[in-house]
């Protein structure tokens, strides 16, 4: 395994000894990299020709120079929390180097190159590398110390970092019989790339120890609030002066682990999110037509105004900075501008550049350490020559475009313009996404894909790395932590030696087949996820490729999602990978493996099966009794794949991070089933007709004993929504139970069936003939939130009433006196659980508005269907939002009044 470059300095073997220090052995190059497989990132040059074998109480950690910096001080006490973790052992944290025992020396050397008074080999080599303040070397000192020292305690901190990973492996026993393994390691390391981290800080706090593990170093993200001034912290004062309300504790924490916080001054034409517009109307440009029609202005910057108050604000985040902290970020617009001729004859981009810089002189009277860096957008591309000619050289840019750095292709992103700009000497960094996409959440660990971006922005002198990682970082452990590994040492590891560590690391059962596993899927995933347009077409602009298909375009081999996918034999041969790599996960036994690995040829089959309707149908107005039957095979492929995507997805979720609510991750699955459902609906209209899904088909059915009306929840409620109903109701001593399916045969152990909406739409829309049969016969049913009818859910008592909008006002009004609003007077008020929304409806002729929102749109509809009765409940019982105007939730029993409208819904679908 060539993983090692060589150390460049003479290697001094240690003859294996017995003496206070302990036993010292040498350590075979096997032993090394087996050892080394438990560093990430991997050191640039290291070796290990020996080890000392010592008792953990013999153990001391030195800080080696008197005073010791704040970062010196955190690396030895982490060596030491460490060693408690371990062995239950604490070492004394010494002031001068011990003559028995074994010593730990940490901290930042002198000019002579010695530290606690012992000269360090190789230090003269990373005062000359890049970078060189995050440098450090590992060397063992005398014959029973190992210094840790650095030019800086950047450097220091990441010596201790890389031993910790070191030592973790090597303990065995506890308390007094606790043994040690202390590599006689030689490492001079230094990281390719300055900053490495993400952007965001929603997510930040509980992750900071997590990114400093990596070493990672960077996190750009809006001002923490240390008082609620509204939604975001830059505001304008009555006095008309620019502030930014900055808490700071998480720039002070992230400073005690060689973290840098940067704050930013968000996009510009996201300021009517601040009260500028209200205080200072005299900032206000004239909008384009999008911005006056949504009724949200603009900052004009051909106004004074507007300059100084985009300078007021820089100018506070720099009173407020720590002293270990000296960096902003300000955003240019992203997609809307000024439209004054002002504004379009200079270039509202430029004009933006011109006051940032301006800003930026005034910050500096300040604070004159200050460094500042400015996101470039996709609004600003056209400009970014002329963007770059009106900042001052010390001014950064960072690189954003939604469309060119939010990808996962193969193609270099760092485009001429702004390899010349580095070349001359510029100071760049780059935000790309680390993940299959910027809008939604699906499994990925793509090795040679990180690899690829890093190589690229290490070898083109980027100076920045700031992720995108929606939703969090757990979502994406492997992908985050390769970039950490290759941004520090672009061309250490291979895919695979990379993968081995990682999984070495995170203590999986069998390390080598996993990394095989992940080898071998990530080239399948990055030819599902690398083109663009496969998430357009899922999720963001369906409707034009279904537009394109209707008019009898369907999407070729080699092209748009299909771009990676040349021809059928590659597809053939990427869904054997994936049945050899399905082998290796489950022989792993590691389910987040299996479903990443469940989900990725799902989407694959997805694309093969739209693929073959469309080699079927193209063209074509009517379609032969063959050609039926061929396209009914592969609607049936289509309908079993996307089942198979989505309930994979939510399985991944469940399995990886459940606790974490993000809307994108339930949009992921519905829009994914929106759009294959769309392309069943255009092949039944051409006479195809697949056979029916059959869900859970092993699935028991228990009806609880007793008496009382049967109700039964149908299993795949949206989130939790199923279950918690389900609860409610034993908790009121009703006969509830899951449904696991919707056939005939289910249903008649109902007396009563809840549909709320689904996670999954599929087997809800093929359930239709079978629902209505039911409740024909004398059943109740209540459907809530989209499943009344609306976007994947399709009308299933359209006579009763039919979903129209979404709208959110968070409050139902009684309208009418039914035996639903027992114990209600008309007017008063439900405030709903799910807040963010509910599905107001247009009454069929067989419905009655029983409730209804502010703007008297209804809300719930009720009605007789046959002998039975139906209820179209727009509220989202089982569900509530995390926070106000939020469409995050959690699953929650239904409350007040809400929870005697849900009783007194199911006592009225019961009787008879």
């Amino acid at each position: 395994m060539n993983m090692l470059r060589s150390i460049g300095i003479t290697t001094l073997l240690l003859a294996a000894v017995t003496a206070a220090s302990g036993a010292v052995v040498p350590v075979s190059q096997a032993e090394t990299d087996a050892w080394l497989l438990h560093v990430i990132p991997l050191p640039k040059e290291v070796a290990i020709d020996s080890k000392a074998v010592v008792g953990a109480d013999e153990v001391a950690v030195v800080l080696g120079r008197k005073n010791a910096s704040q970062l010196e001080r955190i690396a030895a006490q982490e060596v030491v929390a460490l060693f408690e973790e371990k062995a239950g052992v604490k070492p004394p944290l010494a002031r001068v180097v011990r003559s028995r025992g074994w010593n730990i020396i940490v901290g930042v050397a002198d000019e002579q190159g010695r530290l606690a008074g012992l000269a360090v080999p190789g230090l003269e080599r990373i005062r000359q590398v890049p970078n060189a303040e995050q440098a450090y070397v590992i060397a063992p000192v005398e014959q029973n110390a190992l210094a840790l020292t650095a030019t800086d305690p950047r450097g220091v901190y990441y010596a201790a970092k890389t031993l910790q990973h070191l030592l973790r492996p090597k303990f065995s026993g506890t308390g007094q019989d606790a043994t040690v393994e202390i590599p006689l390691a030689r490492i001079v390391d230094w990281p390719d790339m300055p900053e490495r981290g993400q952007w965001g800080g929603g997510w930040l706090a509980g992750p900071i120890q997590w990114m400093a593990d990596r070493k990672l170093n960077l996190c750009e993200m809006h001002p923490p609030l240390s008082t609620a001034r509204g939604r975001y912290s830059a505001t304008v004062t009555s006095d008309g002066e620019g502030v930014v309300d900055l808490d700071t504790s998480l720039l002070e924490q992230g400073a005690r682990c060689a973290l840098k916080v940067v704050p930013i001054v968000r996009h510009a034409d996201q300021w009517n999110r601040t009260n500028v517009f209200e205080m200072l109307p005299e900032t206000r440009g004239v909008p384009d037509e999008y911005m006056k029609a949504q009724n949200r202005p603009v900052a004009c910057f051909s106004k004074e105004a507007t300059v100084r108050v985009l300078g007021d604000w820089i100018v506070s985040l720099a009173q407020q900075l720590p002293l270990e902290s000296r960096d902003v970020s300000v955003w240019l617009g992203e997609d809307h501008h000024c439209m004054c001729e002002q504004c379009l004859a200079q270039g509202p981009f430029v004009l933006q550049a011109k006051a940032i810089a301006q800003g930026y002189e005034r910050a500096k009277k300040v604070r004159p350490d200050l460094r500042l860096r400015v996101l470039l957008t996709e609004a600003s591309y056209d400009s970014n020559d002329k963007v770059l000619a009106a900042l001052p050289p010390e001014i950064g840019v960072t690189y954003y475009h939604t469309d060119r750095t939010y990808l996962s292709d193969r193609n270099p992103m760092i485009y001429p313009l702004l390899a010349e700009y580095v070349k001359g000497g510029g100071w760049l960094g780059v935000y790309p996404q680390l993940t299959p996409d910027k809008n939604t959440v699906a499994p990925w660990s793509g090795p040679q894909f990180i690899k690829f971006r890093m190589q690229e922005f290490v070898d083109k002198g980027v100076q920045s790395l700031a992720g995108y990682t929606v939703p969090a970082l757990r979502f994406y452990d492997f992908n985050v932590t390769a970039s950490a590994e290759w941004s520090w040492n672009a061309h250490g590891r291979d895919e695979r030696e990379f993968a081995l560590a990682y999984f070495t690391q995170q203590g999986v059962s069998d390390p080598e087949k996993a990394a095989d596993w992940a080898v071998m899927l990530g080239p399948v995933g990055w030819d599902v996820y690398g083109p663009q347009d496969l998430y357009y077409m899922l999720h963001q602009r369906h409707g034009e490729i279904l537009q394109g298909i209707s008019e009898g375009r369907w999407p070729q081999l080699g092209e748009g999602p299909y771009a990676y996918l040349p021809d059928e034999e590659h597809i053939s041969r990427n869904l054997q990978t994936c049945v050899a790599a399905m082998e290796l996960a489950k022989e792993v036994g590691e389910p987040a493996m299996a479903l990443e690995t469940r989900v990725i040829e799902g989407y694959l089959k997805v694309l093969q099966a739209v693929y073959e309707i469309g080699q079927v149908v193209e063209g074509k107005e009517e379609l032969t009794e063959q050609e039926k039957q061929a396209a009914a095979h592969w609607l049936g492929e289509l309908a079993a794949a996307t089942d198979q995507t989505v309930t994979g997805l939510k399985a991944w979720h469940q399995v990886v991070a459940p606790e974490i609510k993000h809307s994108r991750i339930e949009n992921t699955r519905v829009m994914t089933e929106e759009f294959t459902g769309a392309i069943g609906v255009y092949v039944r209209g051409l006479g195809v007709q697949a056979a029916p899904p059959v869900e859970n088909p092993e699935t028991a059915i228990k009806v609880p004993a007793g008496e009382g009306p049967a109700i039964g929840v149908y299993h795949g409620g949206y989130q939790d929504t199923s279950e918690c109903l389900a609860e409610t109701f034993r908790e009121q001593n009703l006969r509830a139970f899951m449904l696991p399916r919707l056939d005939s045969a289910a249903l008649a152990a109902c007396d009563v069936l809840l549909l709320p909406q689904c996670a999954v739409s599929r087997f809800f829309n093929h359930a239709f003939t079978d629902v209505r049969a039911f409740v024909q016969k004398g059943g109740g049913v209540m459907l809530t939130h989209d499943a009344v009818g609306y976007r994947i859910h399709n009308a299933m008592f359209p006579e009763i009433g039919t979903g129209v909008a979404n709208p959110k006002l968070g409050t139902a009004l009684v309208t009418q006196v039914h035996p639903v609003t027992e114990g209600f007077e008309v007017g008063d008020t439900i405030d709903y659980g799910y807040s963010y929304d509910h599905i107001a409806m247009e009454p069929g002729p067989d419905g009655e508005v029983v409730m209804a929102d502010r703007e008297d749109h209804p809300a719930v509809v009720v009605g007789d269907f046959g002998e039975g009765k139906v209820i179209l409940n727009g509220m989202l019982p089982g569900q509530a939002t995390l926070s106000k105007g939020s469409s995050s939730s959690e699953s929650r029993e239904p409350q007040g009044a809400e929870l005697k409208f849900v009783l007194n819904a199911v006592r009225w679908l019961a009787a008879r």
